[in-house]
């Protein structure tokens, strides 16, 4: 008996004048590891809705086909009930918080469910100490950094005892290590609770490091391929329908690696390492470089920038310069200060101290909309 089971699954948003998926069939064992990827409007947020049962008690449309949950008909549950069979972590985690606090969030499916008081402490403790979130469980949830908005999310669910764990986009809203540390925790969760885990995902390169069983790429409405993942990469069908394949395999094409000879493309390390330093080497001496022009005077100049929250400084002398007719990347974790730079530029957050300057102009006595119309 699988996990879950699409046999001819049809379906069309009432809004909509087009199907948004066209006969998908697969099933999904226990125990097992799933990601299922495809570009944005492909269809695979959609598979998900149907299997924690959004669709359609929350999104109404058009349904064909049959969707088994535990080999139960899910036309024949209601969303509370399902819900107890598929945990859901959302991708926007601040719309899945109902608590005041990390411990009252933890603990609130378990209050629905009138557990007793000690049992319900209990569960909770053992929630928040398996998910490392004991430092922080009298904290707001919006307080938390992406990374422990997810974990809180996690034992939310998880208190459910669910067998089926599901993920929308997991590392959209995380930084790279935050990413790494979220697919290591889901990995550990599932090998000790023997959970089956289905990932809905587009970043892939990051998402792969699950190991994953299975990965579904959708494309169109339409199941194009489902089988390993060192399969579904040997192929070429990520980039084909407009998925991002992890960037190592790009760089070992564009080296001239013959990709169809290798049988574990998830796993660099399996790769003939002295080939692949050789290829890559001989490639990037073949590439030329191209002399940039003098930027001439900076367009946007950051002097001396300060700027605190009241528990938090963010910026201490900040200096920052940039050029017309460059393109910048402004990389760093969750909680840098990324977003912040933008509001103080853009004038939503005033600076303690220091200047910025447009065109040699201050911005600090430009209101929000005059600034937008430079920036």
């Amino acid at each position: 008996m699988p996990a879950v089971t699409f046999k001819n699954v049809n379906f069309k948003y009432r809004v909509q004048s087009q199907a948004t998926l066209h006969d998908v069939s697969f099933a999904f064992d226990y125990g097992e590891k799933i990601i299922i990827a495809g570009p944005s409007g492909s269809g695979k947020t959609t598979i998900g809705h149907l299997i924690n049962g959004l669709i359609p008690q929350s999104f109404p449309g058009n349904l064909d086909g049959q969707i088994l949950v535990n080999d139960q008909d899910v036309s024949k549950l209601d969303i509370f009930n399902l819900s107890f069979a598929v945990a859901t972590v959302l991708q926007d985690t601040d719309a899945q918080f109902v608590g005041m606090t990390v411990a009252e969030d933890v603990s609130f499916l378990l209050e629905n469910e009138n557990i007793d008081h000690q049992t319900l402490l209990k569960k909770t403790n053992h929630w928040l100490t398996e998910l490392n979130l004991q430092s922080v469980k009298n904290h707001h949830p919006q307080e938390l950094s992406g990374g422990q908005k997810q974990r809180v999310s996690m034992a939310g669910v998880l208190s459910s005892d669910s067998k089926i764990l599901l993920f929308d986009e997991p590392l959209a809203n995380l930084d790279p290590a935050a990413g790494r540390a979220a697919i290591q925790l889901i990995s550990q969760l599932q090998k000790k609770l023997n959970l089956t885990v289905i990932i809905i995902e587009h970043r892939l390169e990051e998402a792969l490091k699950i190991q994953a069983d299975k990965l579904v790429i959708v494309s169109r409405g339409k199941i194009i391929a489902n089988d390993t993942p060192d399969r579904v990469l040997q192929s070429g069908v990520v980039s084909q329908v407009g998925l991002r394949e992890p960037l190592y395999l790009t760089a070992l094409k564009k080296a001239g690696f013959d990709l169809s000879l290798e049988k574990h493309l998830t796993d660099l390390s399996s790769l003939n390492q002295e080939l692949v330093s050789k290829k890559i080497s001989n490639w990037l001496n073949t590439q030329i470089s191209v002399k940039k022009p003098n930027p001439g005077q900076p367009i946007l100049s950051i002097k001396n920038l300060f700027f605190s929250y009241p528990k938090q400084s963010v910026f201490k002398d900040f200096n920052l310069d940039f050029y017309a007719g460059q393109i910048t990347a402004i990389v760093g974790k969750n909680g840098s200060g990324k977003s912040t730079f933008s509001n103080l530029v853009t004038g939503f957050l005033k600076q303690d101290s220091g200047q910025i300057f447009f065109d040699g102009q201050s911005l600090d006595s430009l209101s929000v909309k005059e600034r937008a119309d430079k920036i």
